[in-house]
């Protein structure tokens, strides 16, 4: 999906690709398609003036950039935020020159030995 201008709103179901837009808010849902996990694919978010939120219903490999604020599950990360490495689950990437990002998704499982 590319925008010139204007806001992208919705809820998503096991999609990847890439959502563009030049100003403007995008504000989406991830859902599940199904009950097994999402572990492949990627959805790429790119927006020059415009701020992202995303809610997530599962587990998100992140890669996220911004000029701005970066909140993941309400912790700040200041500008930038990776998720750790070997995180199997479905890749998003957002990256915005001046707008906040804001990402809600449930933790990552404890693992033996942390």
């Amino acid at each position: 999906i590319e925008r010139g201008s204007g806001s992208i709103t919705g809820t998503l179901r096991g999609v990847t690709g890439t959502i563009m837009t030049k100003s403007g808010d995008v504000d989406l849902e991830l859902r599940r398609n199904d009950a097994r996990e999402l572990t492949d694919g990627l959805l790429d978010i790119e927006t020059d003036s415009g701020s992202v939120s995303v809610d997530s219903d599962f587990l998100l490999d992140l890669d996220l950039g911004s000029g701005a604020d970066v909140v993941v599950n309400r912790a700040n990360e200041n500008g930038k935020y990776r998720s750790p490495a070997g995180t199997l689950a479905m890749e998003l990437e957002v990256d915005t020159d001046s707008g906040d990002i804001e990402i809600d998704m449930p933790n990552a499982p404890e693992t033996a030995g942390d």
